[in-house]
C-alpha cells in the first residue's frame, strides 16, 4: 500500500472518530458542537488531495444537501447542528456516496423514530440504565431524537465506502 493511501485512509478514520464523537455528543447534550463540523470540513481538504474523490461533486453536494436542511431548519424539523453535520458529510459523500449516505442516514433515523415509537424503548431505557449508561437511558425515555446519530451513521457508511475505495 502506498504512503498517500495510507495517509488517506488515515484522514477517512479520522473523519470517522469524530463522526462517532458527534453522535455521542448529541445523544449527552443534543447538541452537536460547530467545532465538530470545522474539524470535519477542515480535514477534508486532506482527503482531497490524496484521493481521486472529485472536489466539485462534494461542493455541489455539500451546497444542495446544505440548502434542503437549511429549509427544515427553517421550518423547525431540523437542528442547526445537525443541518451542518448533514452539509459536511455530503461534502464528504460527493456525488459518488451521496446515495449512500441519504439512505443510511434515512434507514438509521427511521429505526430510530420506531424505536422511540415503541413501548419497547422503555425496557431498553432500564437495560441502559443498570449498565450505567444514564444519558441513552434519558433519550429513550423523552421526546426528542438525536438526530445526529442517523447522521452519524450515514457518514461513517461513507467513509467505510471511501476506504475500501481502490486506487
Amino acid at each position: 500500500m502506498s504512503n498517500w493511501i495510507l495517509a488517506d485512509r488515515l484522514v477517512i478514520s479520522a473523519f470517522a472518530a469524530i463522526l462517532v464523537m458527534a453522535a455521542i455528543g448529541d445523544v449527552r447534550r443534543f447538541r452537536i458542537p460547530n467545532a465538530v463540523s470545522l474539524a470535519l470540513l477542515f480535514l477534508y481538504p486532506l482527503h482531497a488531495v490524496f484521493s481521486p474523490h472529485a472536489v466539485l461533486s462534494g461542493l455541489i453536494a455539500f451546497a444542495v444537501v446544505g440548502a434542503v436542511a437549511l429549509v427544515l431548519f427553517a421550518r423547525g424539523w431540523m437542528g442547526g447542528g445537525d443541518v451542518k453535520l448533514m452539509a459536511v458529510c455530503a461534502l464528504w459523500a460527493g456525488a459518488e456516496q451521496i446515495g449512500l449516505f441519504v439512505v443510511v442516514t434515512a434507514l438509521v433515523g427511521a429505526l430510530m423514530s420506531l424505536l422511540m415509537m415503541s413501548i419497547h424503548r422503555f425496557s431498553l431505557a432500564l437495560a441502559f440504565e443498570r449498565v450505567g449508561c444514564a444519558h441513552a437511558s434519558r433519550v429513550l425515555i423523552g421526546r426528542a431524537l438525536p438526530y445526529g446519530v442517523a447522521i452519524a451513521a450515514g457518514g461513517i457508511a461513507v467513509a467505510a465506502a471511501l476506504a475500501a475505495q481502490t486506487y
